[in-house]
């Protein structure tokens, strides 16, 4: 695996775990990673995660399971 591919596994593990985590861009290290979120076809248990720097506009994205964001979810 390339090192850029592995900084972005890390990016997307810490990004997995807290989308509200600051993580300096793999590809440009100027600025922090935008989490975007978006549902991912009619599956409701998952979502497709974006990682985007507003730098270099480089972009990743990961599949996540979606967790109960409280009673009833």
């Amino acid at each position: 695996m390339l090192p850029s591919s592995r900084a972005w596994v890390r990016a997307a593990i810490v990004l997995g775990n807290d989308p509200n985590a600051e993580v300096l861009c793999p590809a440009c290290g100027q600025a922090n990673l935008e989490v975007i979120d978006a549902q991912f076809g009619s599956n409701l248990e998952h979502l497709e995660r974006h990682l985007v720097c507003p730098a270099c506009q480089a972009m990743n994205s990961m599949l996540c399971r979606r967790t109960p964001s409280g009673p009833g979810d």
